[in-house]
């Protein structure tokens, strides 16, 4: 049931874009005011997609009017936390993708849960209701810097041990590599659209131990495409082969793209919405190894600091975001390698505002 959750966190973000031919730039309050809208896709999991990823660079033209591809329809809702059935889970959480689950005979709904700020677009997790259960999909953490534009280039770095039974388990490490490579017109059987091009290249080693004793270690390589417009975040995607790491491929393993978009009563007018009080949240994940995000929201523009502290109240670090604005910030931190598990303190400082929350770090 993995594989069909992933494909379709891989289609979180389908819109409308206004047709343009210039380069485009794509902020928070874009990505905001989306919620409201839903949009129909199609998508393609067959393996063997005939694909051409054009060129790279400025002012191009990507042509795929003329495409057509075997797959299914699915749909996709963004909205707000509020009222979705795992928001006590992502505390923080201010935009949400409800996503159609197919895989044969099993149907349902997927949510994937994200922290939007004027820094940063955050996935958190997400979960799965599927034949009156709920599944809990929290692994999270990957970022994308906003506002995104032309030559950005970030890299995301995630680790995950698994544990199938005491003294045998699986390390996972996982390096993504991206950049915003290209800006120009992608033409789709549903219209034209000003688009920026990401490509991500990803390194994956996956190496099993028993009784801490390496017994094997694999590597693999991917690449992956997506077209996004300034009022979408994916208009088109690509994957790559597994183990593939020519940027021009010429079969996708998986392929999805927008086909229509409505608009819902929900209010996505964002532009004035501030919190209204100061708040510090709980830090995500919690329990975490070795970083961990800790959001707090601002009613107005103030001077902040947090502080991390021991159990006993030792003085572990120091973080000063400084001056900033009104709205939802988070900072990320790292536990330093000798810090040791356990509970630690974290409290923030914002004007007259003063307060604390505890978090756990497993090593």
């Amino acid at each position: 049931m993995n594989r069909p959750l992933l494909s379709l966190f891989s289609l979180i973000i389908f819109g409308l874009s206004n047709l343009a031919s210039a380069q485009i730039s794509i902020n928070s309050q874009d990505i905001l005011n989306m919620i409201g809208t839903v949009t129909e896709a199609e998508v393609d999991t067959n393996g063997n997609v005939p694909f051409n990823p054009g060129s790279a660079g400025e002012n191009q033209t990507w042509d795929f009017s003329t495409k057509t591809i075997n797959g299914y329809q699915t749909t996709l809702e963004y909205t707000t936390a509020d009222g979705t059935p795992f928001v006590d889970d992502y505390p923080g959480a201010n935009f949400v993708f409800k996503s159609e689950l197919k895989d044969g005979a099993i149907t349902g709904e997927v949510y994937t849960y994200h922290t939007i700020t004027s820094e940063n677009f955050t996935a958190l997790g997400g979960g799965i209701i599927s034949n009156g259960f709920s599944i809990l999909q929290s692994a999270g953490g990957e970022y994308t810097p906003l506002p995104i534009a032309y030559g950005n280039e970030w890299t995301i770095s995630a680790s995950d041990t698994l544990t199938i039974v005491d003294g045998f388990f699986t390390v996972t490490n996982k390096l993504n590599q991206n950049k915003v490579d290209a800006w120009g017109t992608l033409k789709l059987p549903a219209g034209d659209f000003a688009s920026l091009r990401i490509i991500e290249e990803s390194l994956t080693l996956t190496e099993t131990y028993v009784s801490n004793i390496l017994i094997s270690s694999d590597t693999s390589t991917a690449i992956n495409y997506e077209w996004i417009g300034q009022d979408a975040l994916l208009l088109l995607y690509a994957q790559g082969p597994e183990g593939e790491s020519d940027p021009n491929f010429d079969t996708a393993k998986e392929f999805g793209w927008l086909t229509k978009l409505t608009t819902t009563d929900i209010d996505n007018d964002f532009s004035q919405k501030v919190p209204d009080t100061y708040e510090l949240n709980q830090n995500y994940p919690n329990p975490f190894n070795p970083e961990t995000i800790i959001s707090y929201s601002l009613p107005q523009k103030s001077e902040v600091s947090l502080t991390i502290y021991d159990i006993t109240g030792k003085l572990i670090d120091i973080i000063t975001p400084g001056l900033q604005s009104a709205g939802t910030h988070e900072v990320r931190w790292q536990a330093a390698n000798y810090l040791s598990s356990g509970a630690y303190l974290y409290q923030i400082k914002a004007g007259n505002y003063i307060s604390t929350k505890k978090m756990i770090l497993l090593r």
